[in-house]
């Protein structure tokens, strides 16, 4: 089958890796970068991108929110007689206008939330419950972290979300934190930002060096997924051998059987992946002054499903979530 996939182009972006994944299933693909012609071209980047689409012929017409960016009139000319679909990565509710016009347009809609599929089906839409994945060609294990990207926790996602800004600062009371990304440089003097944007060869490094990598939602609509929709961060974690935690509001200052945070008004409480995990009260001291006791490392089972210890709680276990080979 020959796999047009429309969007934006980039070796890290998410429409290169849905080419690589359709060419390692023995298929023909190709991106077609609806956003960068419109960008340089403006409205005549729609001739380029038909003429392109032509040419290449395609049996399937792929595309990502970026191919908005085509112009209804051009996403009429790309899957005019050609199978069509779009697949939707975002959270974001309502759901923007121009995204609801390219849904409109296609055979079939593909979503990574549940609450966002209930939200098409409510247009009339064909749509499905679609979860991202990992790129093994862009996420992998780091051979070695930095010593700078060494500690307890690591976050990396974008700062323009403010549901995250206090998860973050209490968490940062109680354990060593690093925050990466976009959107945190005024933010600096308030919480950790050890960094900008983070590409993969550097996220891969981040995962190694943390002990738990960080998963907060940006928008409140996430509070409402009940199928396991997430970001992609989590599939990023785990293929780079790292061990996730992800964050949901409470007001409860404890609760049974799960990690708990003090706090005055809201409590970030985080969820465990398994029951029974324990998780140092206390801000962790540097490695070279951690006892060397057995340490419970929550959200990394056993094959048995119970929790790992690591006799060196510098050196996290084998982790078995990710079901990989490597260490941090």
């Amino acid at each position: 089958m020959r796999i047009l996939v429309v969007g934006a182009a980039g070796a890290e972006r998410t429409e290169s890796s849905l080419a690589r994944a359709a060419r390692a299933l023995g298929h023909e693909a190709r991106v077609l970068d609806a956003l960068g012609w419109r960008r340089r071209l403006g409205e005549a980047g729609g001739l380029v991108l038909r003429w392109q689409a032509d040419r290449f012929a395609p049996d399937l017409v792929l595309c990502t929110r970026h191919a908005a960016s085509a112009g209804e009139r051009t996403l009429r000319h790309l899957v005019r007689g050609r199978r069509s679909a779009f697949w939707y990565f975002d959270a974001v509710q309502p759901l923007p206008g121009r995204v609801v016009t390219l849904a409109r347009g296609v055979d079939a809609v593909f979503a990574t939330y549940g609450y966002q599929v209930e939200a098409f089906r409510a247009l009339r839409l064909r749509a499905e419950f679609l979860p991202q994945g990992a790129d093994p060609e862009l996420d992998r294990p780091a051979e070695t972290a930095p010593s700078a990207y060494h500690c307890d926790l690591a976050f990396v996602g974008s700062g323009d979300y403010p549901r995250r800004h206090a998860v973050l600062a209490e968490l940062a009371r109680h354990f060593t934190l690093q925050v990466r990304g976009p959107g945190w440089a005024e933010l600096a003097g308030q919480l950790p930002v050890a960094g900008g944007t983070v590409r993969a060869a550097e996220f891969a490094r981040v995962a190694r060096g943390a002990r738990l990598m960080l998963g907060v939602d940006a928008l409140e609509a996430q509070r409402a997924e009940a199928r396991g929709g997430t970001s992609n961060r989590l599939w990023r974690v785990l293929a780079a051998g790292g061990a996730t935690w992800a964050s949901t509001w409470t007001t409860s200052k404890s609760s049974p059987g799960t990690g708990s945070m003090p706090s005055g008004t809201a409590t970030p409480r985080m969820r465990w992946s398994w029951r029974g995990a324990r998780w140092p009260t206390t801000r962790s001291a540097p490695a070279s002054r951690r006892p060397a006791g057995p340490t419970c490392w929550p959200g990394i089972p056993t094959p048995t499903g119970s929790s790992c210890c690591s006799r060196d709680r510098a050196t996290p276990p084998r982790s078995w979530c990710a079901r990989t080979a490597a260490t941090r």
